[in-house]
């Protein structure tokens, strides 16, 4: 007998005595599948192991299932009862709610206050509508106000600059009653020394101009003189057409002493034969009155000019003569006397010289 490896089974053993045994061919036969079965079960058995992995696994899995599936009925019986009771309450509830307001409603009280809710919303809406229009009307108003206080502020402006200017004038009545018009400023300046000093300026402004006209017929040989006041020696003094350069001449000087002409003379330039010439165009700003003033003067002779009919209107306190027909020996005359004031009397000494170059005289 031969006892086989690892499993502690007897076998008989082949030998040629047990050829002729009876049970020789069963006996054989079971050895050969004895053997096929422990070589099978010998090389894979790492195959059986993963098999048996598997068998145990699925095992766990339908033991965890079976489990959840029982606990998941028991949930649903203890609160799906709850949960039916409490939807069929629920509907319960609406449907009383619903049929107790239905109950209660009257069609024709709620087409009434149908149609009165829609009237007021239609006088809300009017309301609106009005709310807008009054407030495009305040709108529109509010223009016109901001436009009108615009205008105000311009004119506000204009007479601001107007009181300015007259503010720069500084009135002064001497004893007798005489009243003048001057503007007196300090001026410091530094002298060579290094020390400074301060001077009284007599002018309205540092741009003070004036301008003086002598008209000449260069047919009839002759001057237009005018005769006024002078409050500065309280007396009639004879003189040139003169006036201060004003914006309302025009912004030039040259407008300024046609302005001037009119007004004091009563002569016009006359478009085909008149001429008006600057006396001293190379002067710069004009002619210094004197060292303590800032006035600068423009002098012009205006040639063959016509009688204006239409003469601007002259300031209340100019009380003028005119004088026509001035010689050029009456006007020389006048100057030896001292009849013309200095800026006058210069000028017109300028217009001689300038004519008798010209041999106009």
């Amino acid at each position: 007998m031969r006892q086989s490896a690892g499993s502690g089974e007897q076998w008989p053993t082949f030998s040629p005595s047990t050829a002729h045994h009876p049970n020789h061919r069963s006996l054989d036969r079971q050895r050969r599948l004895y053997h096929r079965s422990s070589s099978s079960f010998g090389s894979g058995s790492s195959i059986g192991n993963r098999t048996k992995r598997f068998l145990l696994l699925l095992g766990i899995f339908l033991l965890f299932s079976i489990t959840l599936i029982s606990l998941g009925r028991q949930i649903a019986a203890r609160f799906g009862s709850g949960g039916s009771k409490r939807l069929r309450r629920s509907e319960r509830y609406d449907n009383v709610t619903a049929g107790s307001i239905a109950a209660t409603i009257d069609p024709e009280t709620a087409s009434r206050e149908s149609t009165e809710a829609t009237d007021r919303a239609a006088h809300a809406a009017a309301a609106l509508v009005d709310t807008l229009d009054a407030a495009r009307d305040a709108a529109d108003e509010l223009r016109r106000v901001a436009a009108a206080a615009a205008h105000k502020k311009r004119v506000a402006d204009r007479a601001s600059a107007a009181a300015a200017a007259m503010a720069a004038k500084k009135r002064m009545t001497g004893p007798d009653g005489a009243t003048e018009i001057a503007t007196v400023r300090e001026r410091k300046v530094k002298l060579g020394d290094g020390s400074e000093t301060s001077f009284s300026v007599f002018g309205r402004s540092d741009e003070d101009v004036s301008v003086f006209v002598l008209p000449y017929d260069t047919k009839g040989k002759t001057f237009t003189l005018i005769e006024e006041y002078h409050p500065g020696p309280d007396s009639k003094m004879v003189g040139l057409v003169a006036g201060m350069f004003e914006p309302k001449h025009g912004g030039s000087p040259e407008k300024a002493a046609v302005w001037e002409l009119s007004e004091e003379a009563r002569l016009k330039m006359d478009e085909g034969t008149s001429q008006l010439i600057a006396m001293a165009p190379d002067a710069k700003g004009g002619f210094s009155q004197d060292k303590y003033s800032s006035a600068h003067f423009r002098p012009f002779l205006a040639l063959d000019c016509v009688e204006d009919d239409r003469p601007r209107p002259r300031d209340r306190e100019e009380d003028i003569t005119i004088h026509r027909d001035v010689t050029p020996n009456d006007l020389r005359r006048m100057l030896r006397d001292g009849r013309l004031n200095m800026p006058s009397t210069a000028f017109a000494l300028m217009g001689l010289a300038w004519l008798e170059d010209n041999n106009l005289l």
